[in-house]
């Protein structure tokens, strides 16, 4: 069109184009003789394959190391202190991301050793065997929010858009925590615990009424609730078997 005489307002206008985007691809044009854009160089890296490998190497040391930190600590081949992205997209080039860690317990070498001891001691048991183990455990609910990280999808901007908010209670909104046995055939009621579970309330509610008929029937028990029996008297429940536990510490003996 600009060939046969029409103006750059006028190709404009039936392009749906600004005026200077016009002028631009005539001028590129007449100098080059195409409107294409020209094959761009791709941008060097700022790190040697040496560098990479001491990144690298350097967060598998420290798990915890942050990547703001080891870009402080290594300069590019520009001459200057390379981002934190660029460590980020070195670490993900490994298929290494940032993740939140898995909180486990403080465990000892004392701990370590009885836990393997534990494993090695039933890893024969037969399935016959295991239906006869009764597993304890307590859950708390929390009513209006989670413990963990929760993340919602949104756009600049609407940080307070109702659809973006979590409502919570000023006084935390309150829990539940309720208490069962599971085992291989069976599974008691759901017993809901009246505020915190102390041992003389775990011995009321829990072991008495519920705990000791199951171990009466011929199960063996597997708990992890230390915190409520290593605090108590002992020889003061029916005397059964008890499933040892594989914490690292003796479980109860009832």
């Amino acid at each position: 069109m600009l060939q046969a005489g029409h103006s750059d307002r006028q190709v404009a206008r039936v392009f749906g184009r600004n005026v200077s985007v016009i002028a631009r691809l005539l001028l590129k044009y007449q100098r080059t003789g195409r409107v294409e854009d020209e094959r761009r160089q791709p941008r060097g890296r700022v790190t040697t394959p040496v560098q990479d490998a001491q990144t690298i190497a350097s967060h598998f040391q420290n798990r915890f190391k942050t990547a703001e930190s080891t870009a402080l600590t290594t300069v590019g081949t520009h001459g200057r202190h390379i981002s934190s992205k660029t460590v980020i997209r070195r670490l993900r080039d490994q298929n290494i991301r940032a993740r939140r860690p898995y909180r486990g317990l403080v465990l000892t070498a004392r701990h370590r050793q009885q836990r393997e001891q534990w494993a090695r001691g039933h890893q024969r048991m037969t399935r016959a065997e295991w239906a006869n183990v009764l597993f304890t455990d307590e859950s708390c609910f929390n009513l209006f929010h989670s413990d963990g990280r929760v993340r919602v999808y949104r756009r600049s901007g609407d940080r307070l858009n109702n659809a973006c908010i979590i409502q919570r209670d000023w006084y935390g909104g309150g829990s539940v925590m309720v208490w069962a046995i599971v085992s291989l055939h069976t599974k008691t009621d759901l017993i809901i615990i009246q505020g915190n579970l102390t041992a003389v309330k775990y011995q009321q509610d829990v072991l008495i009424p519920v705990t000791i008929p199951h171990l009466q029937a011929g199960g063996y028990l597997c708990t992890t609730e230390h915190r409520h029996t290593q605090h108590m008297p002992p020889g003061t429940y029916y005397n059964s078997k008890t499933f040892s536990s594989y914490h690292g510490r003796p479980s109860l003996q009832i």
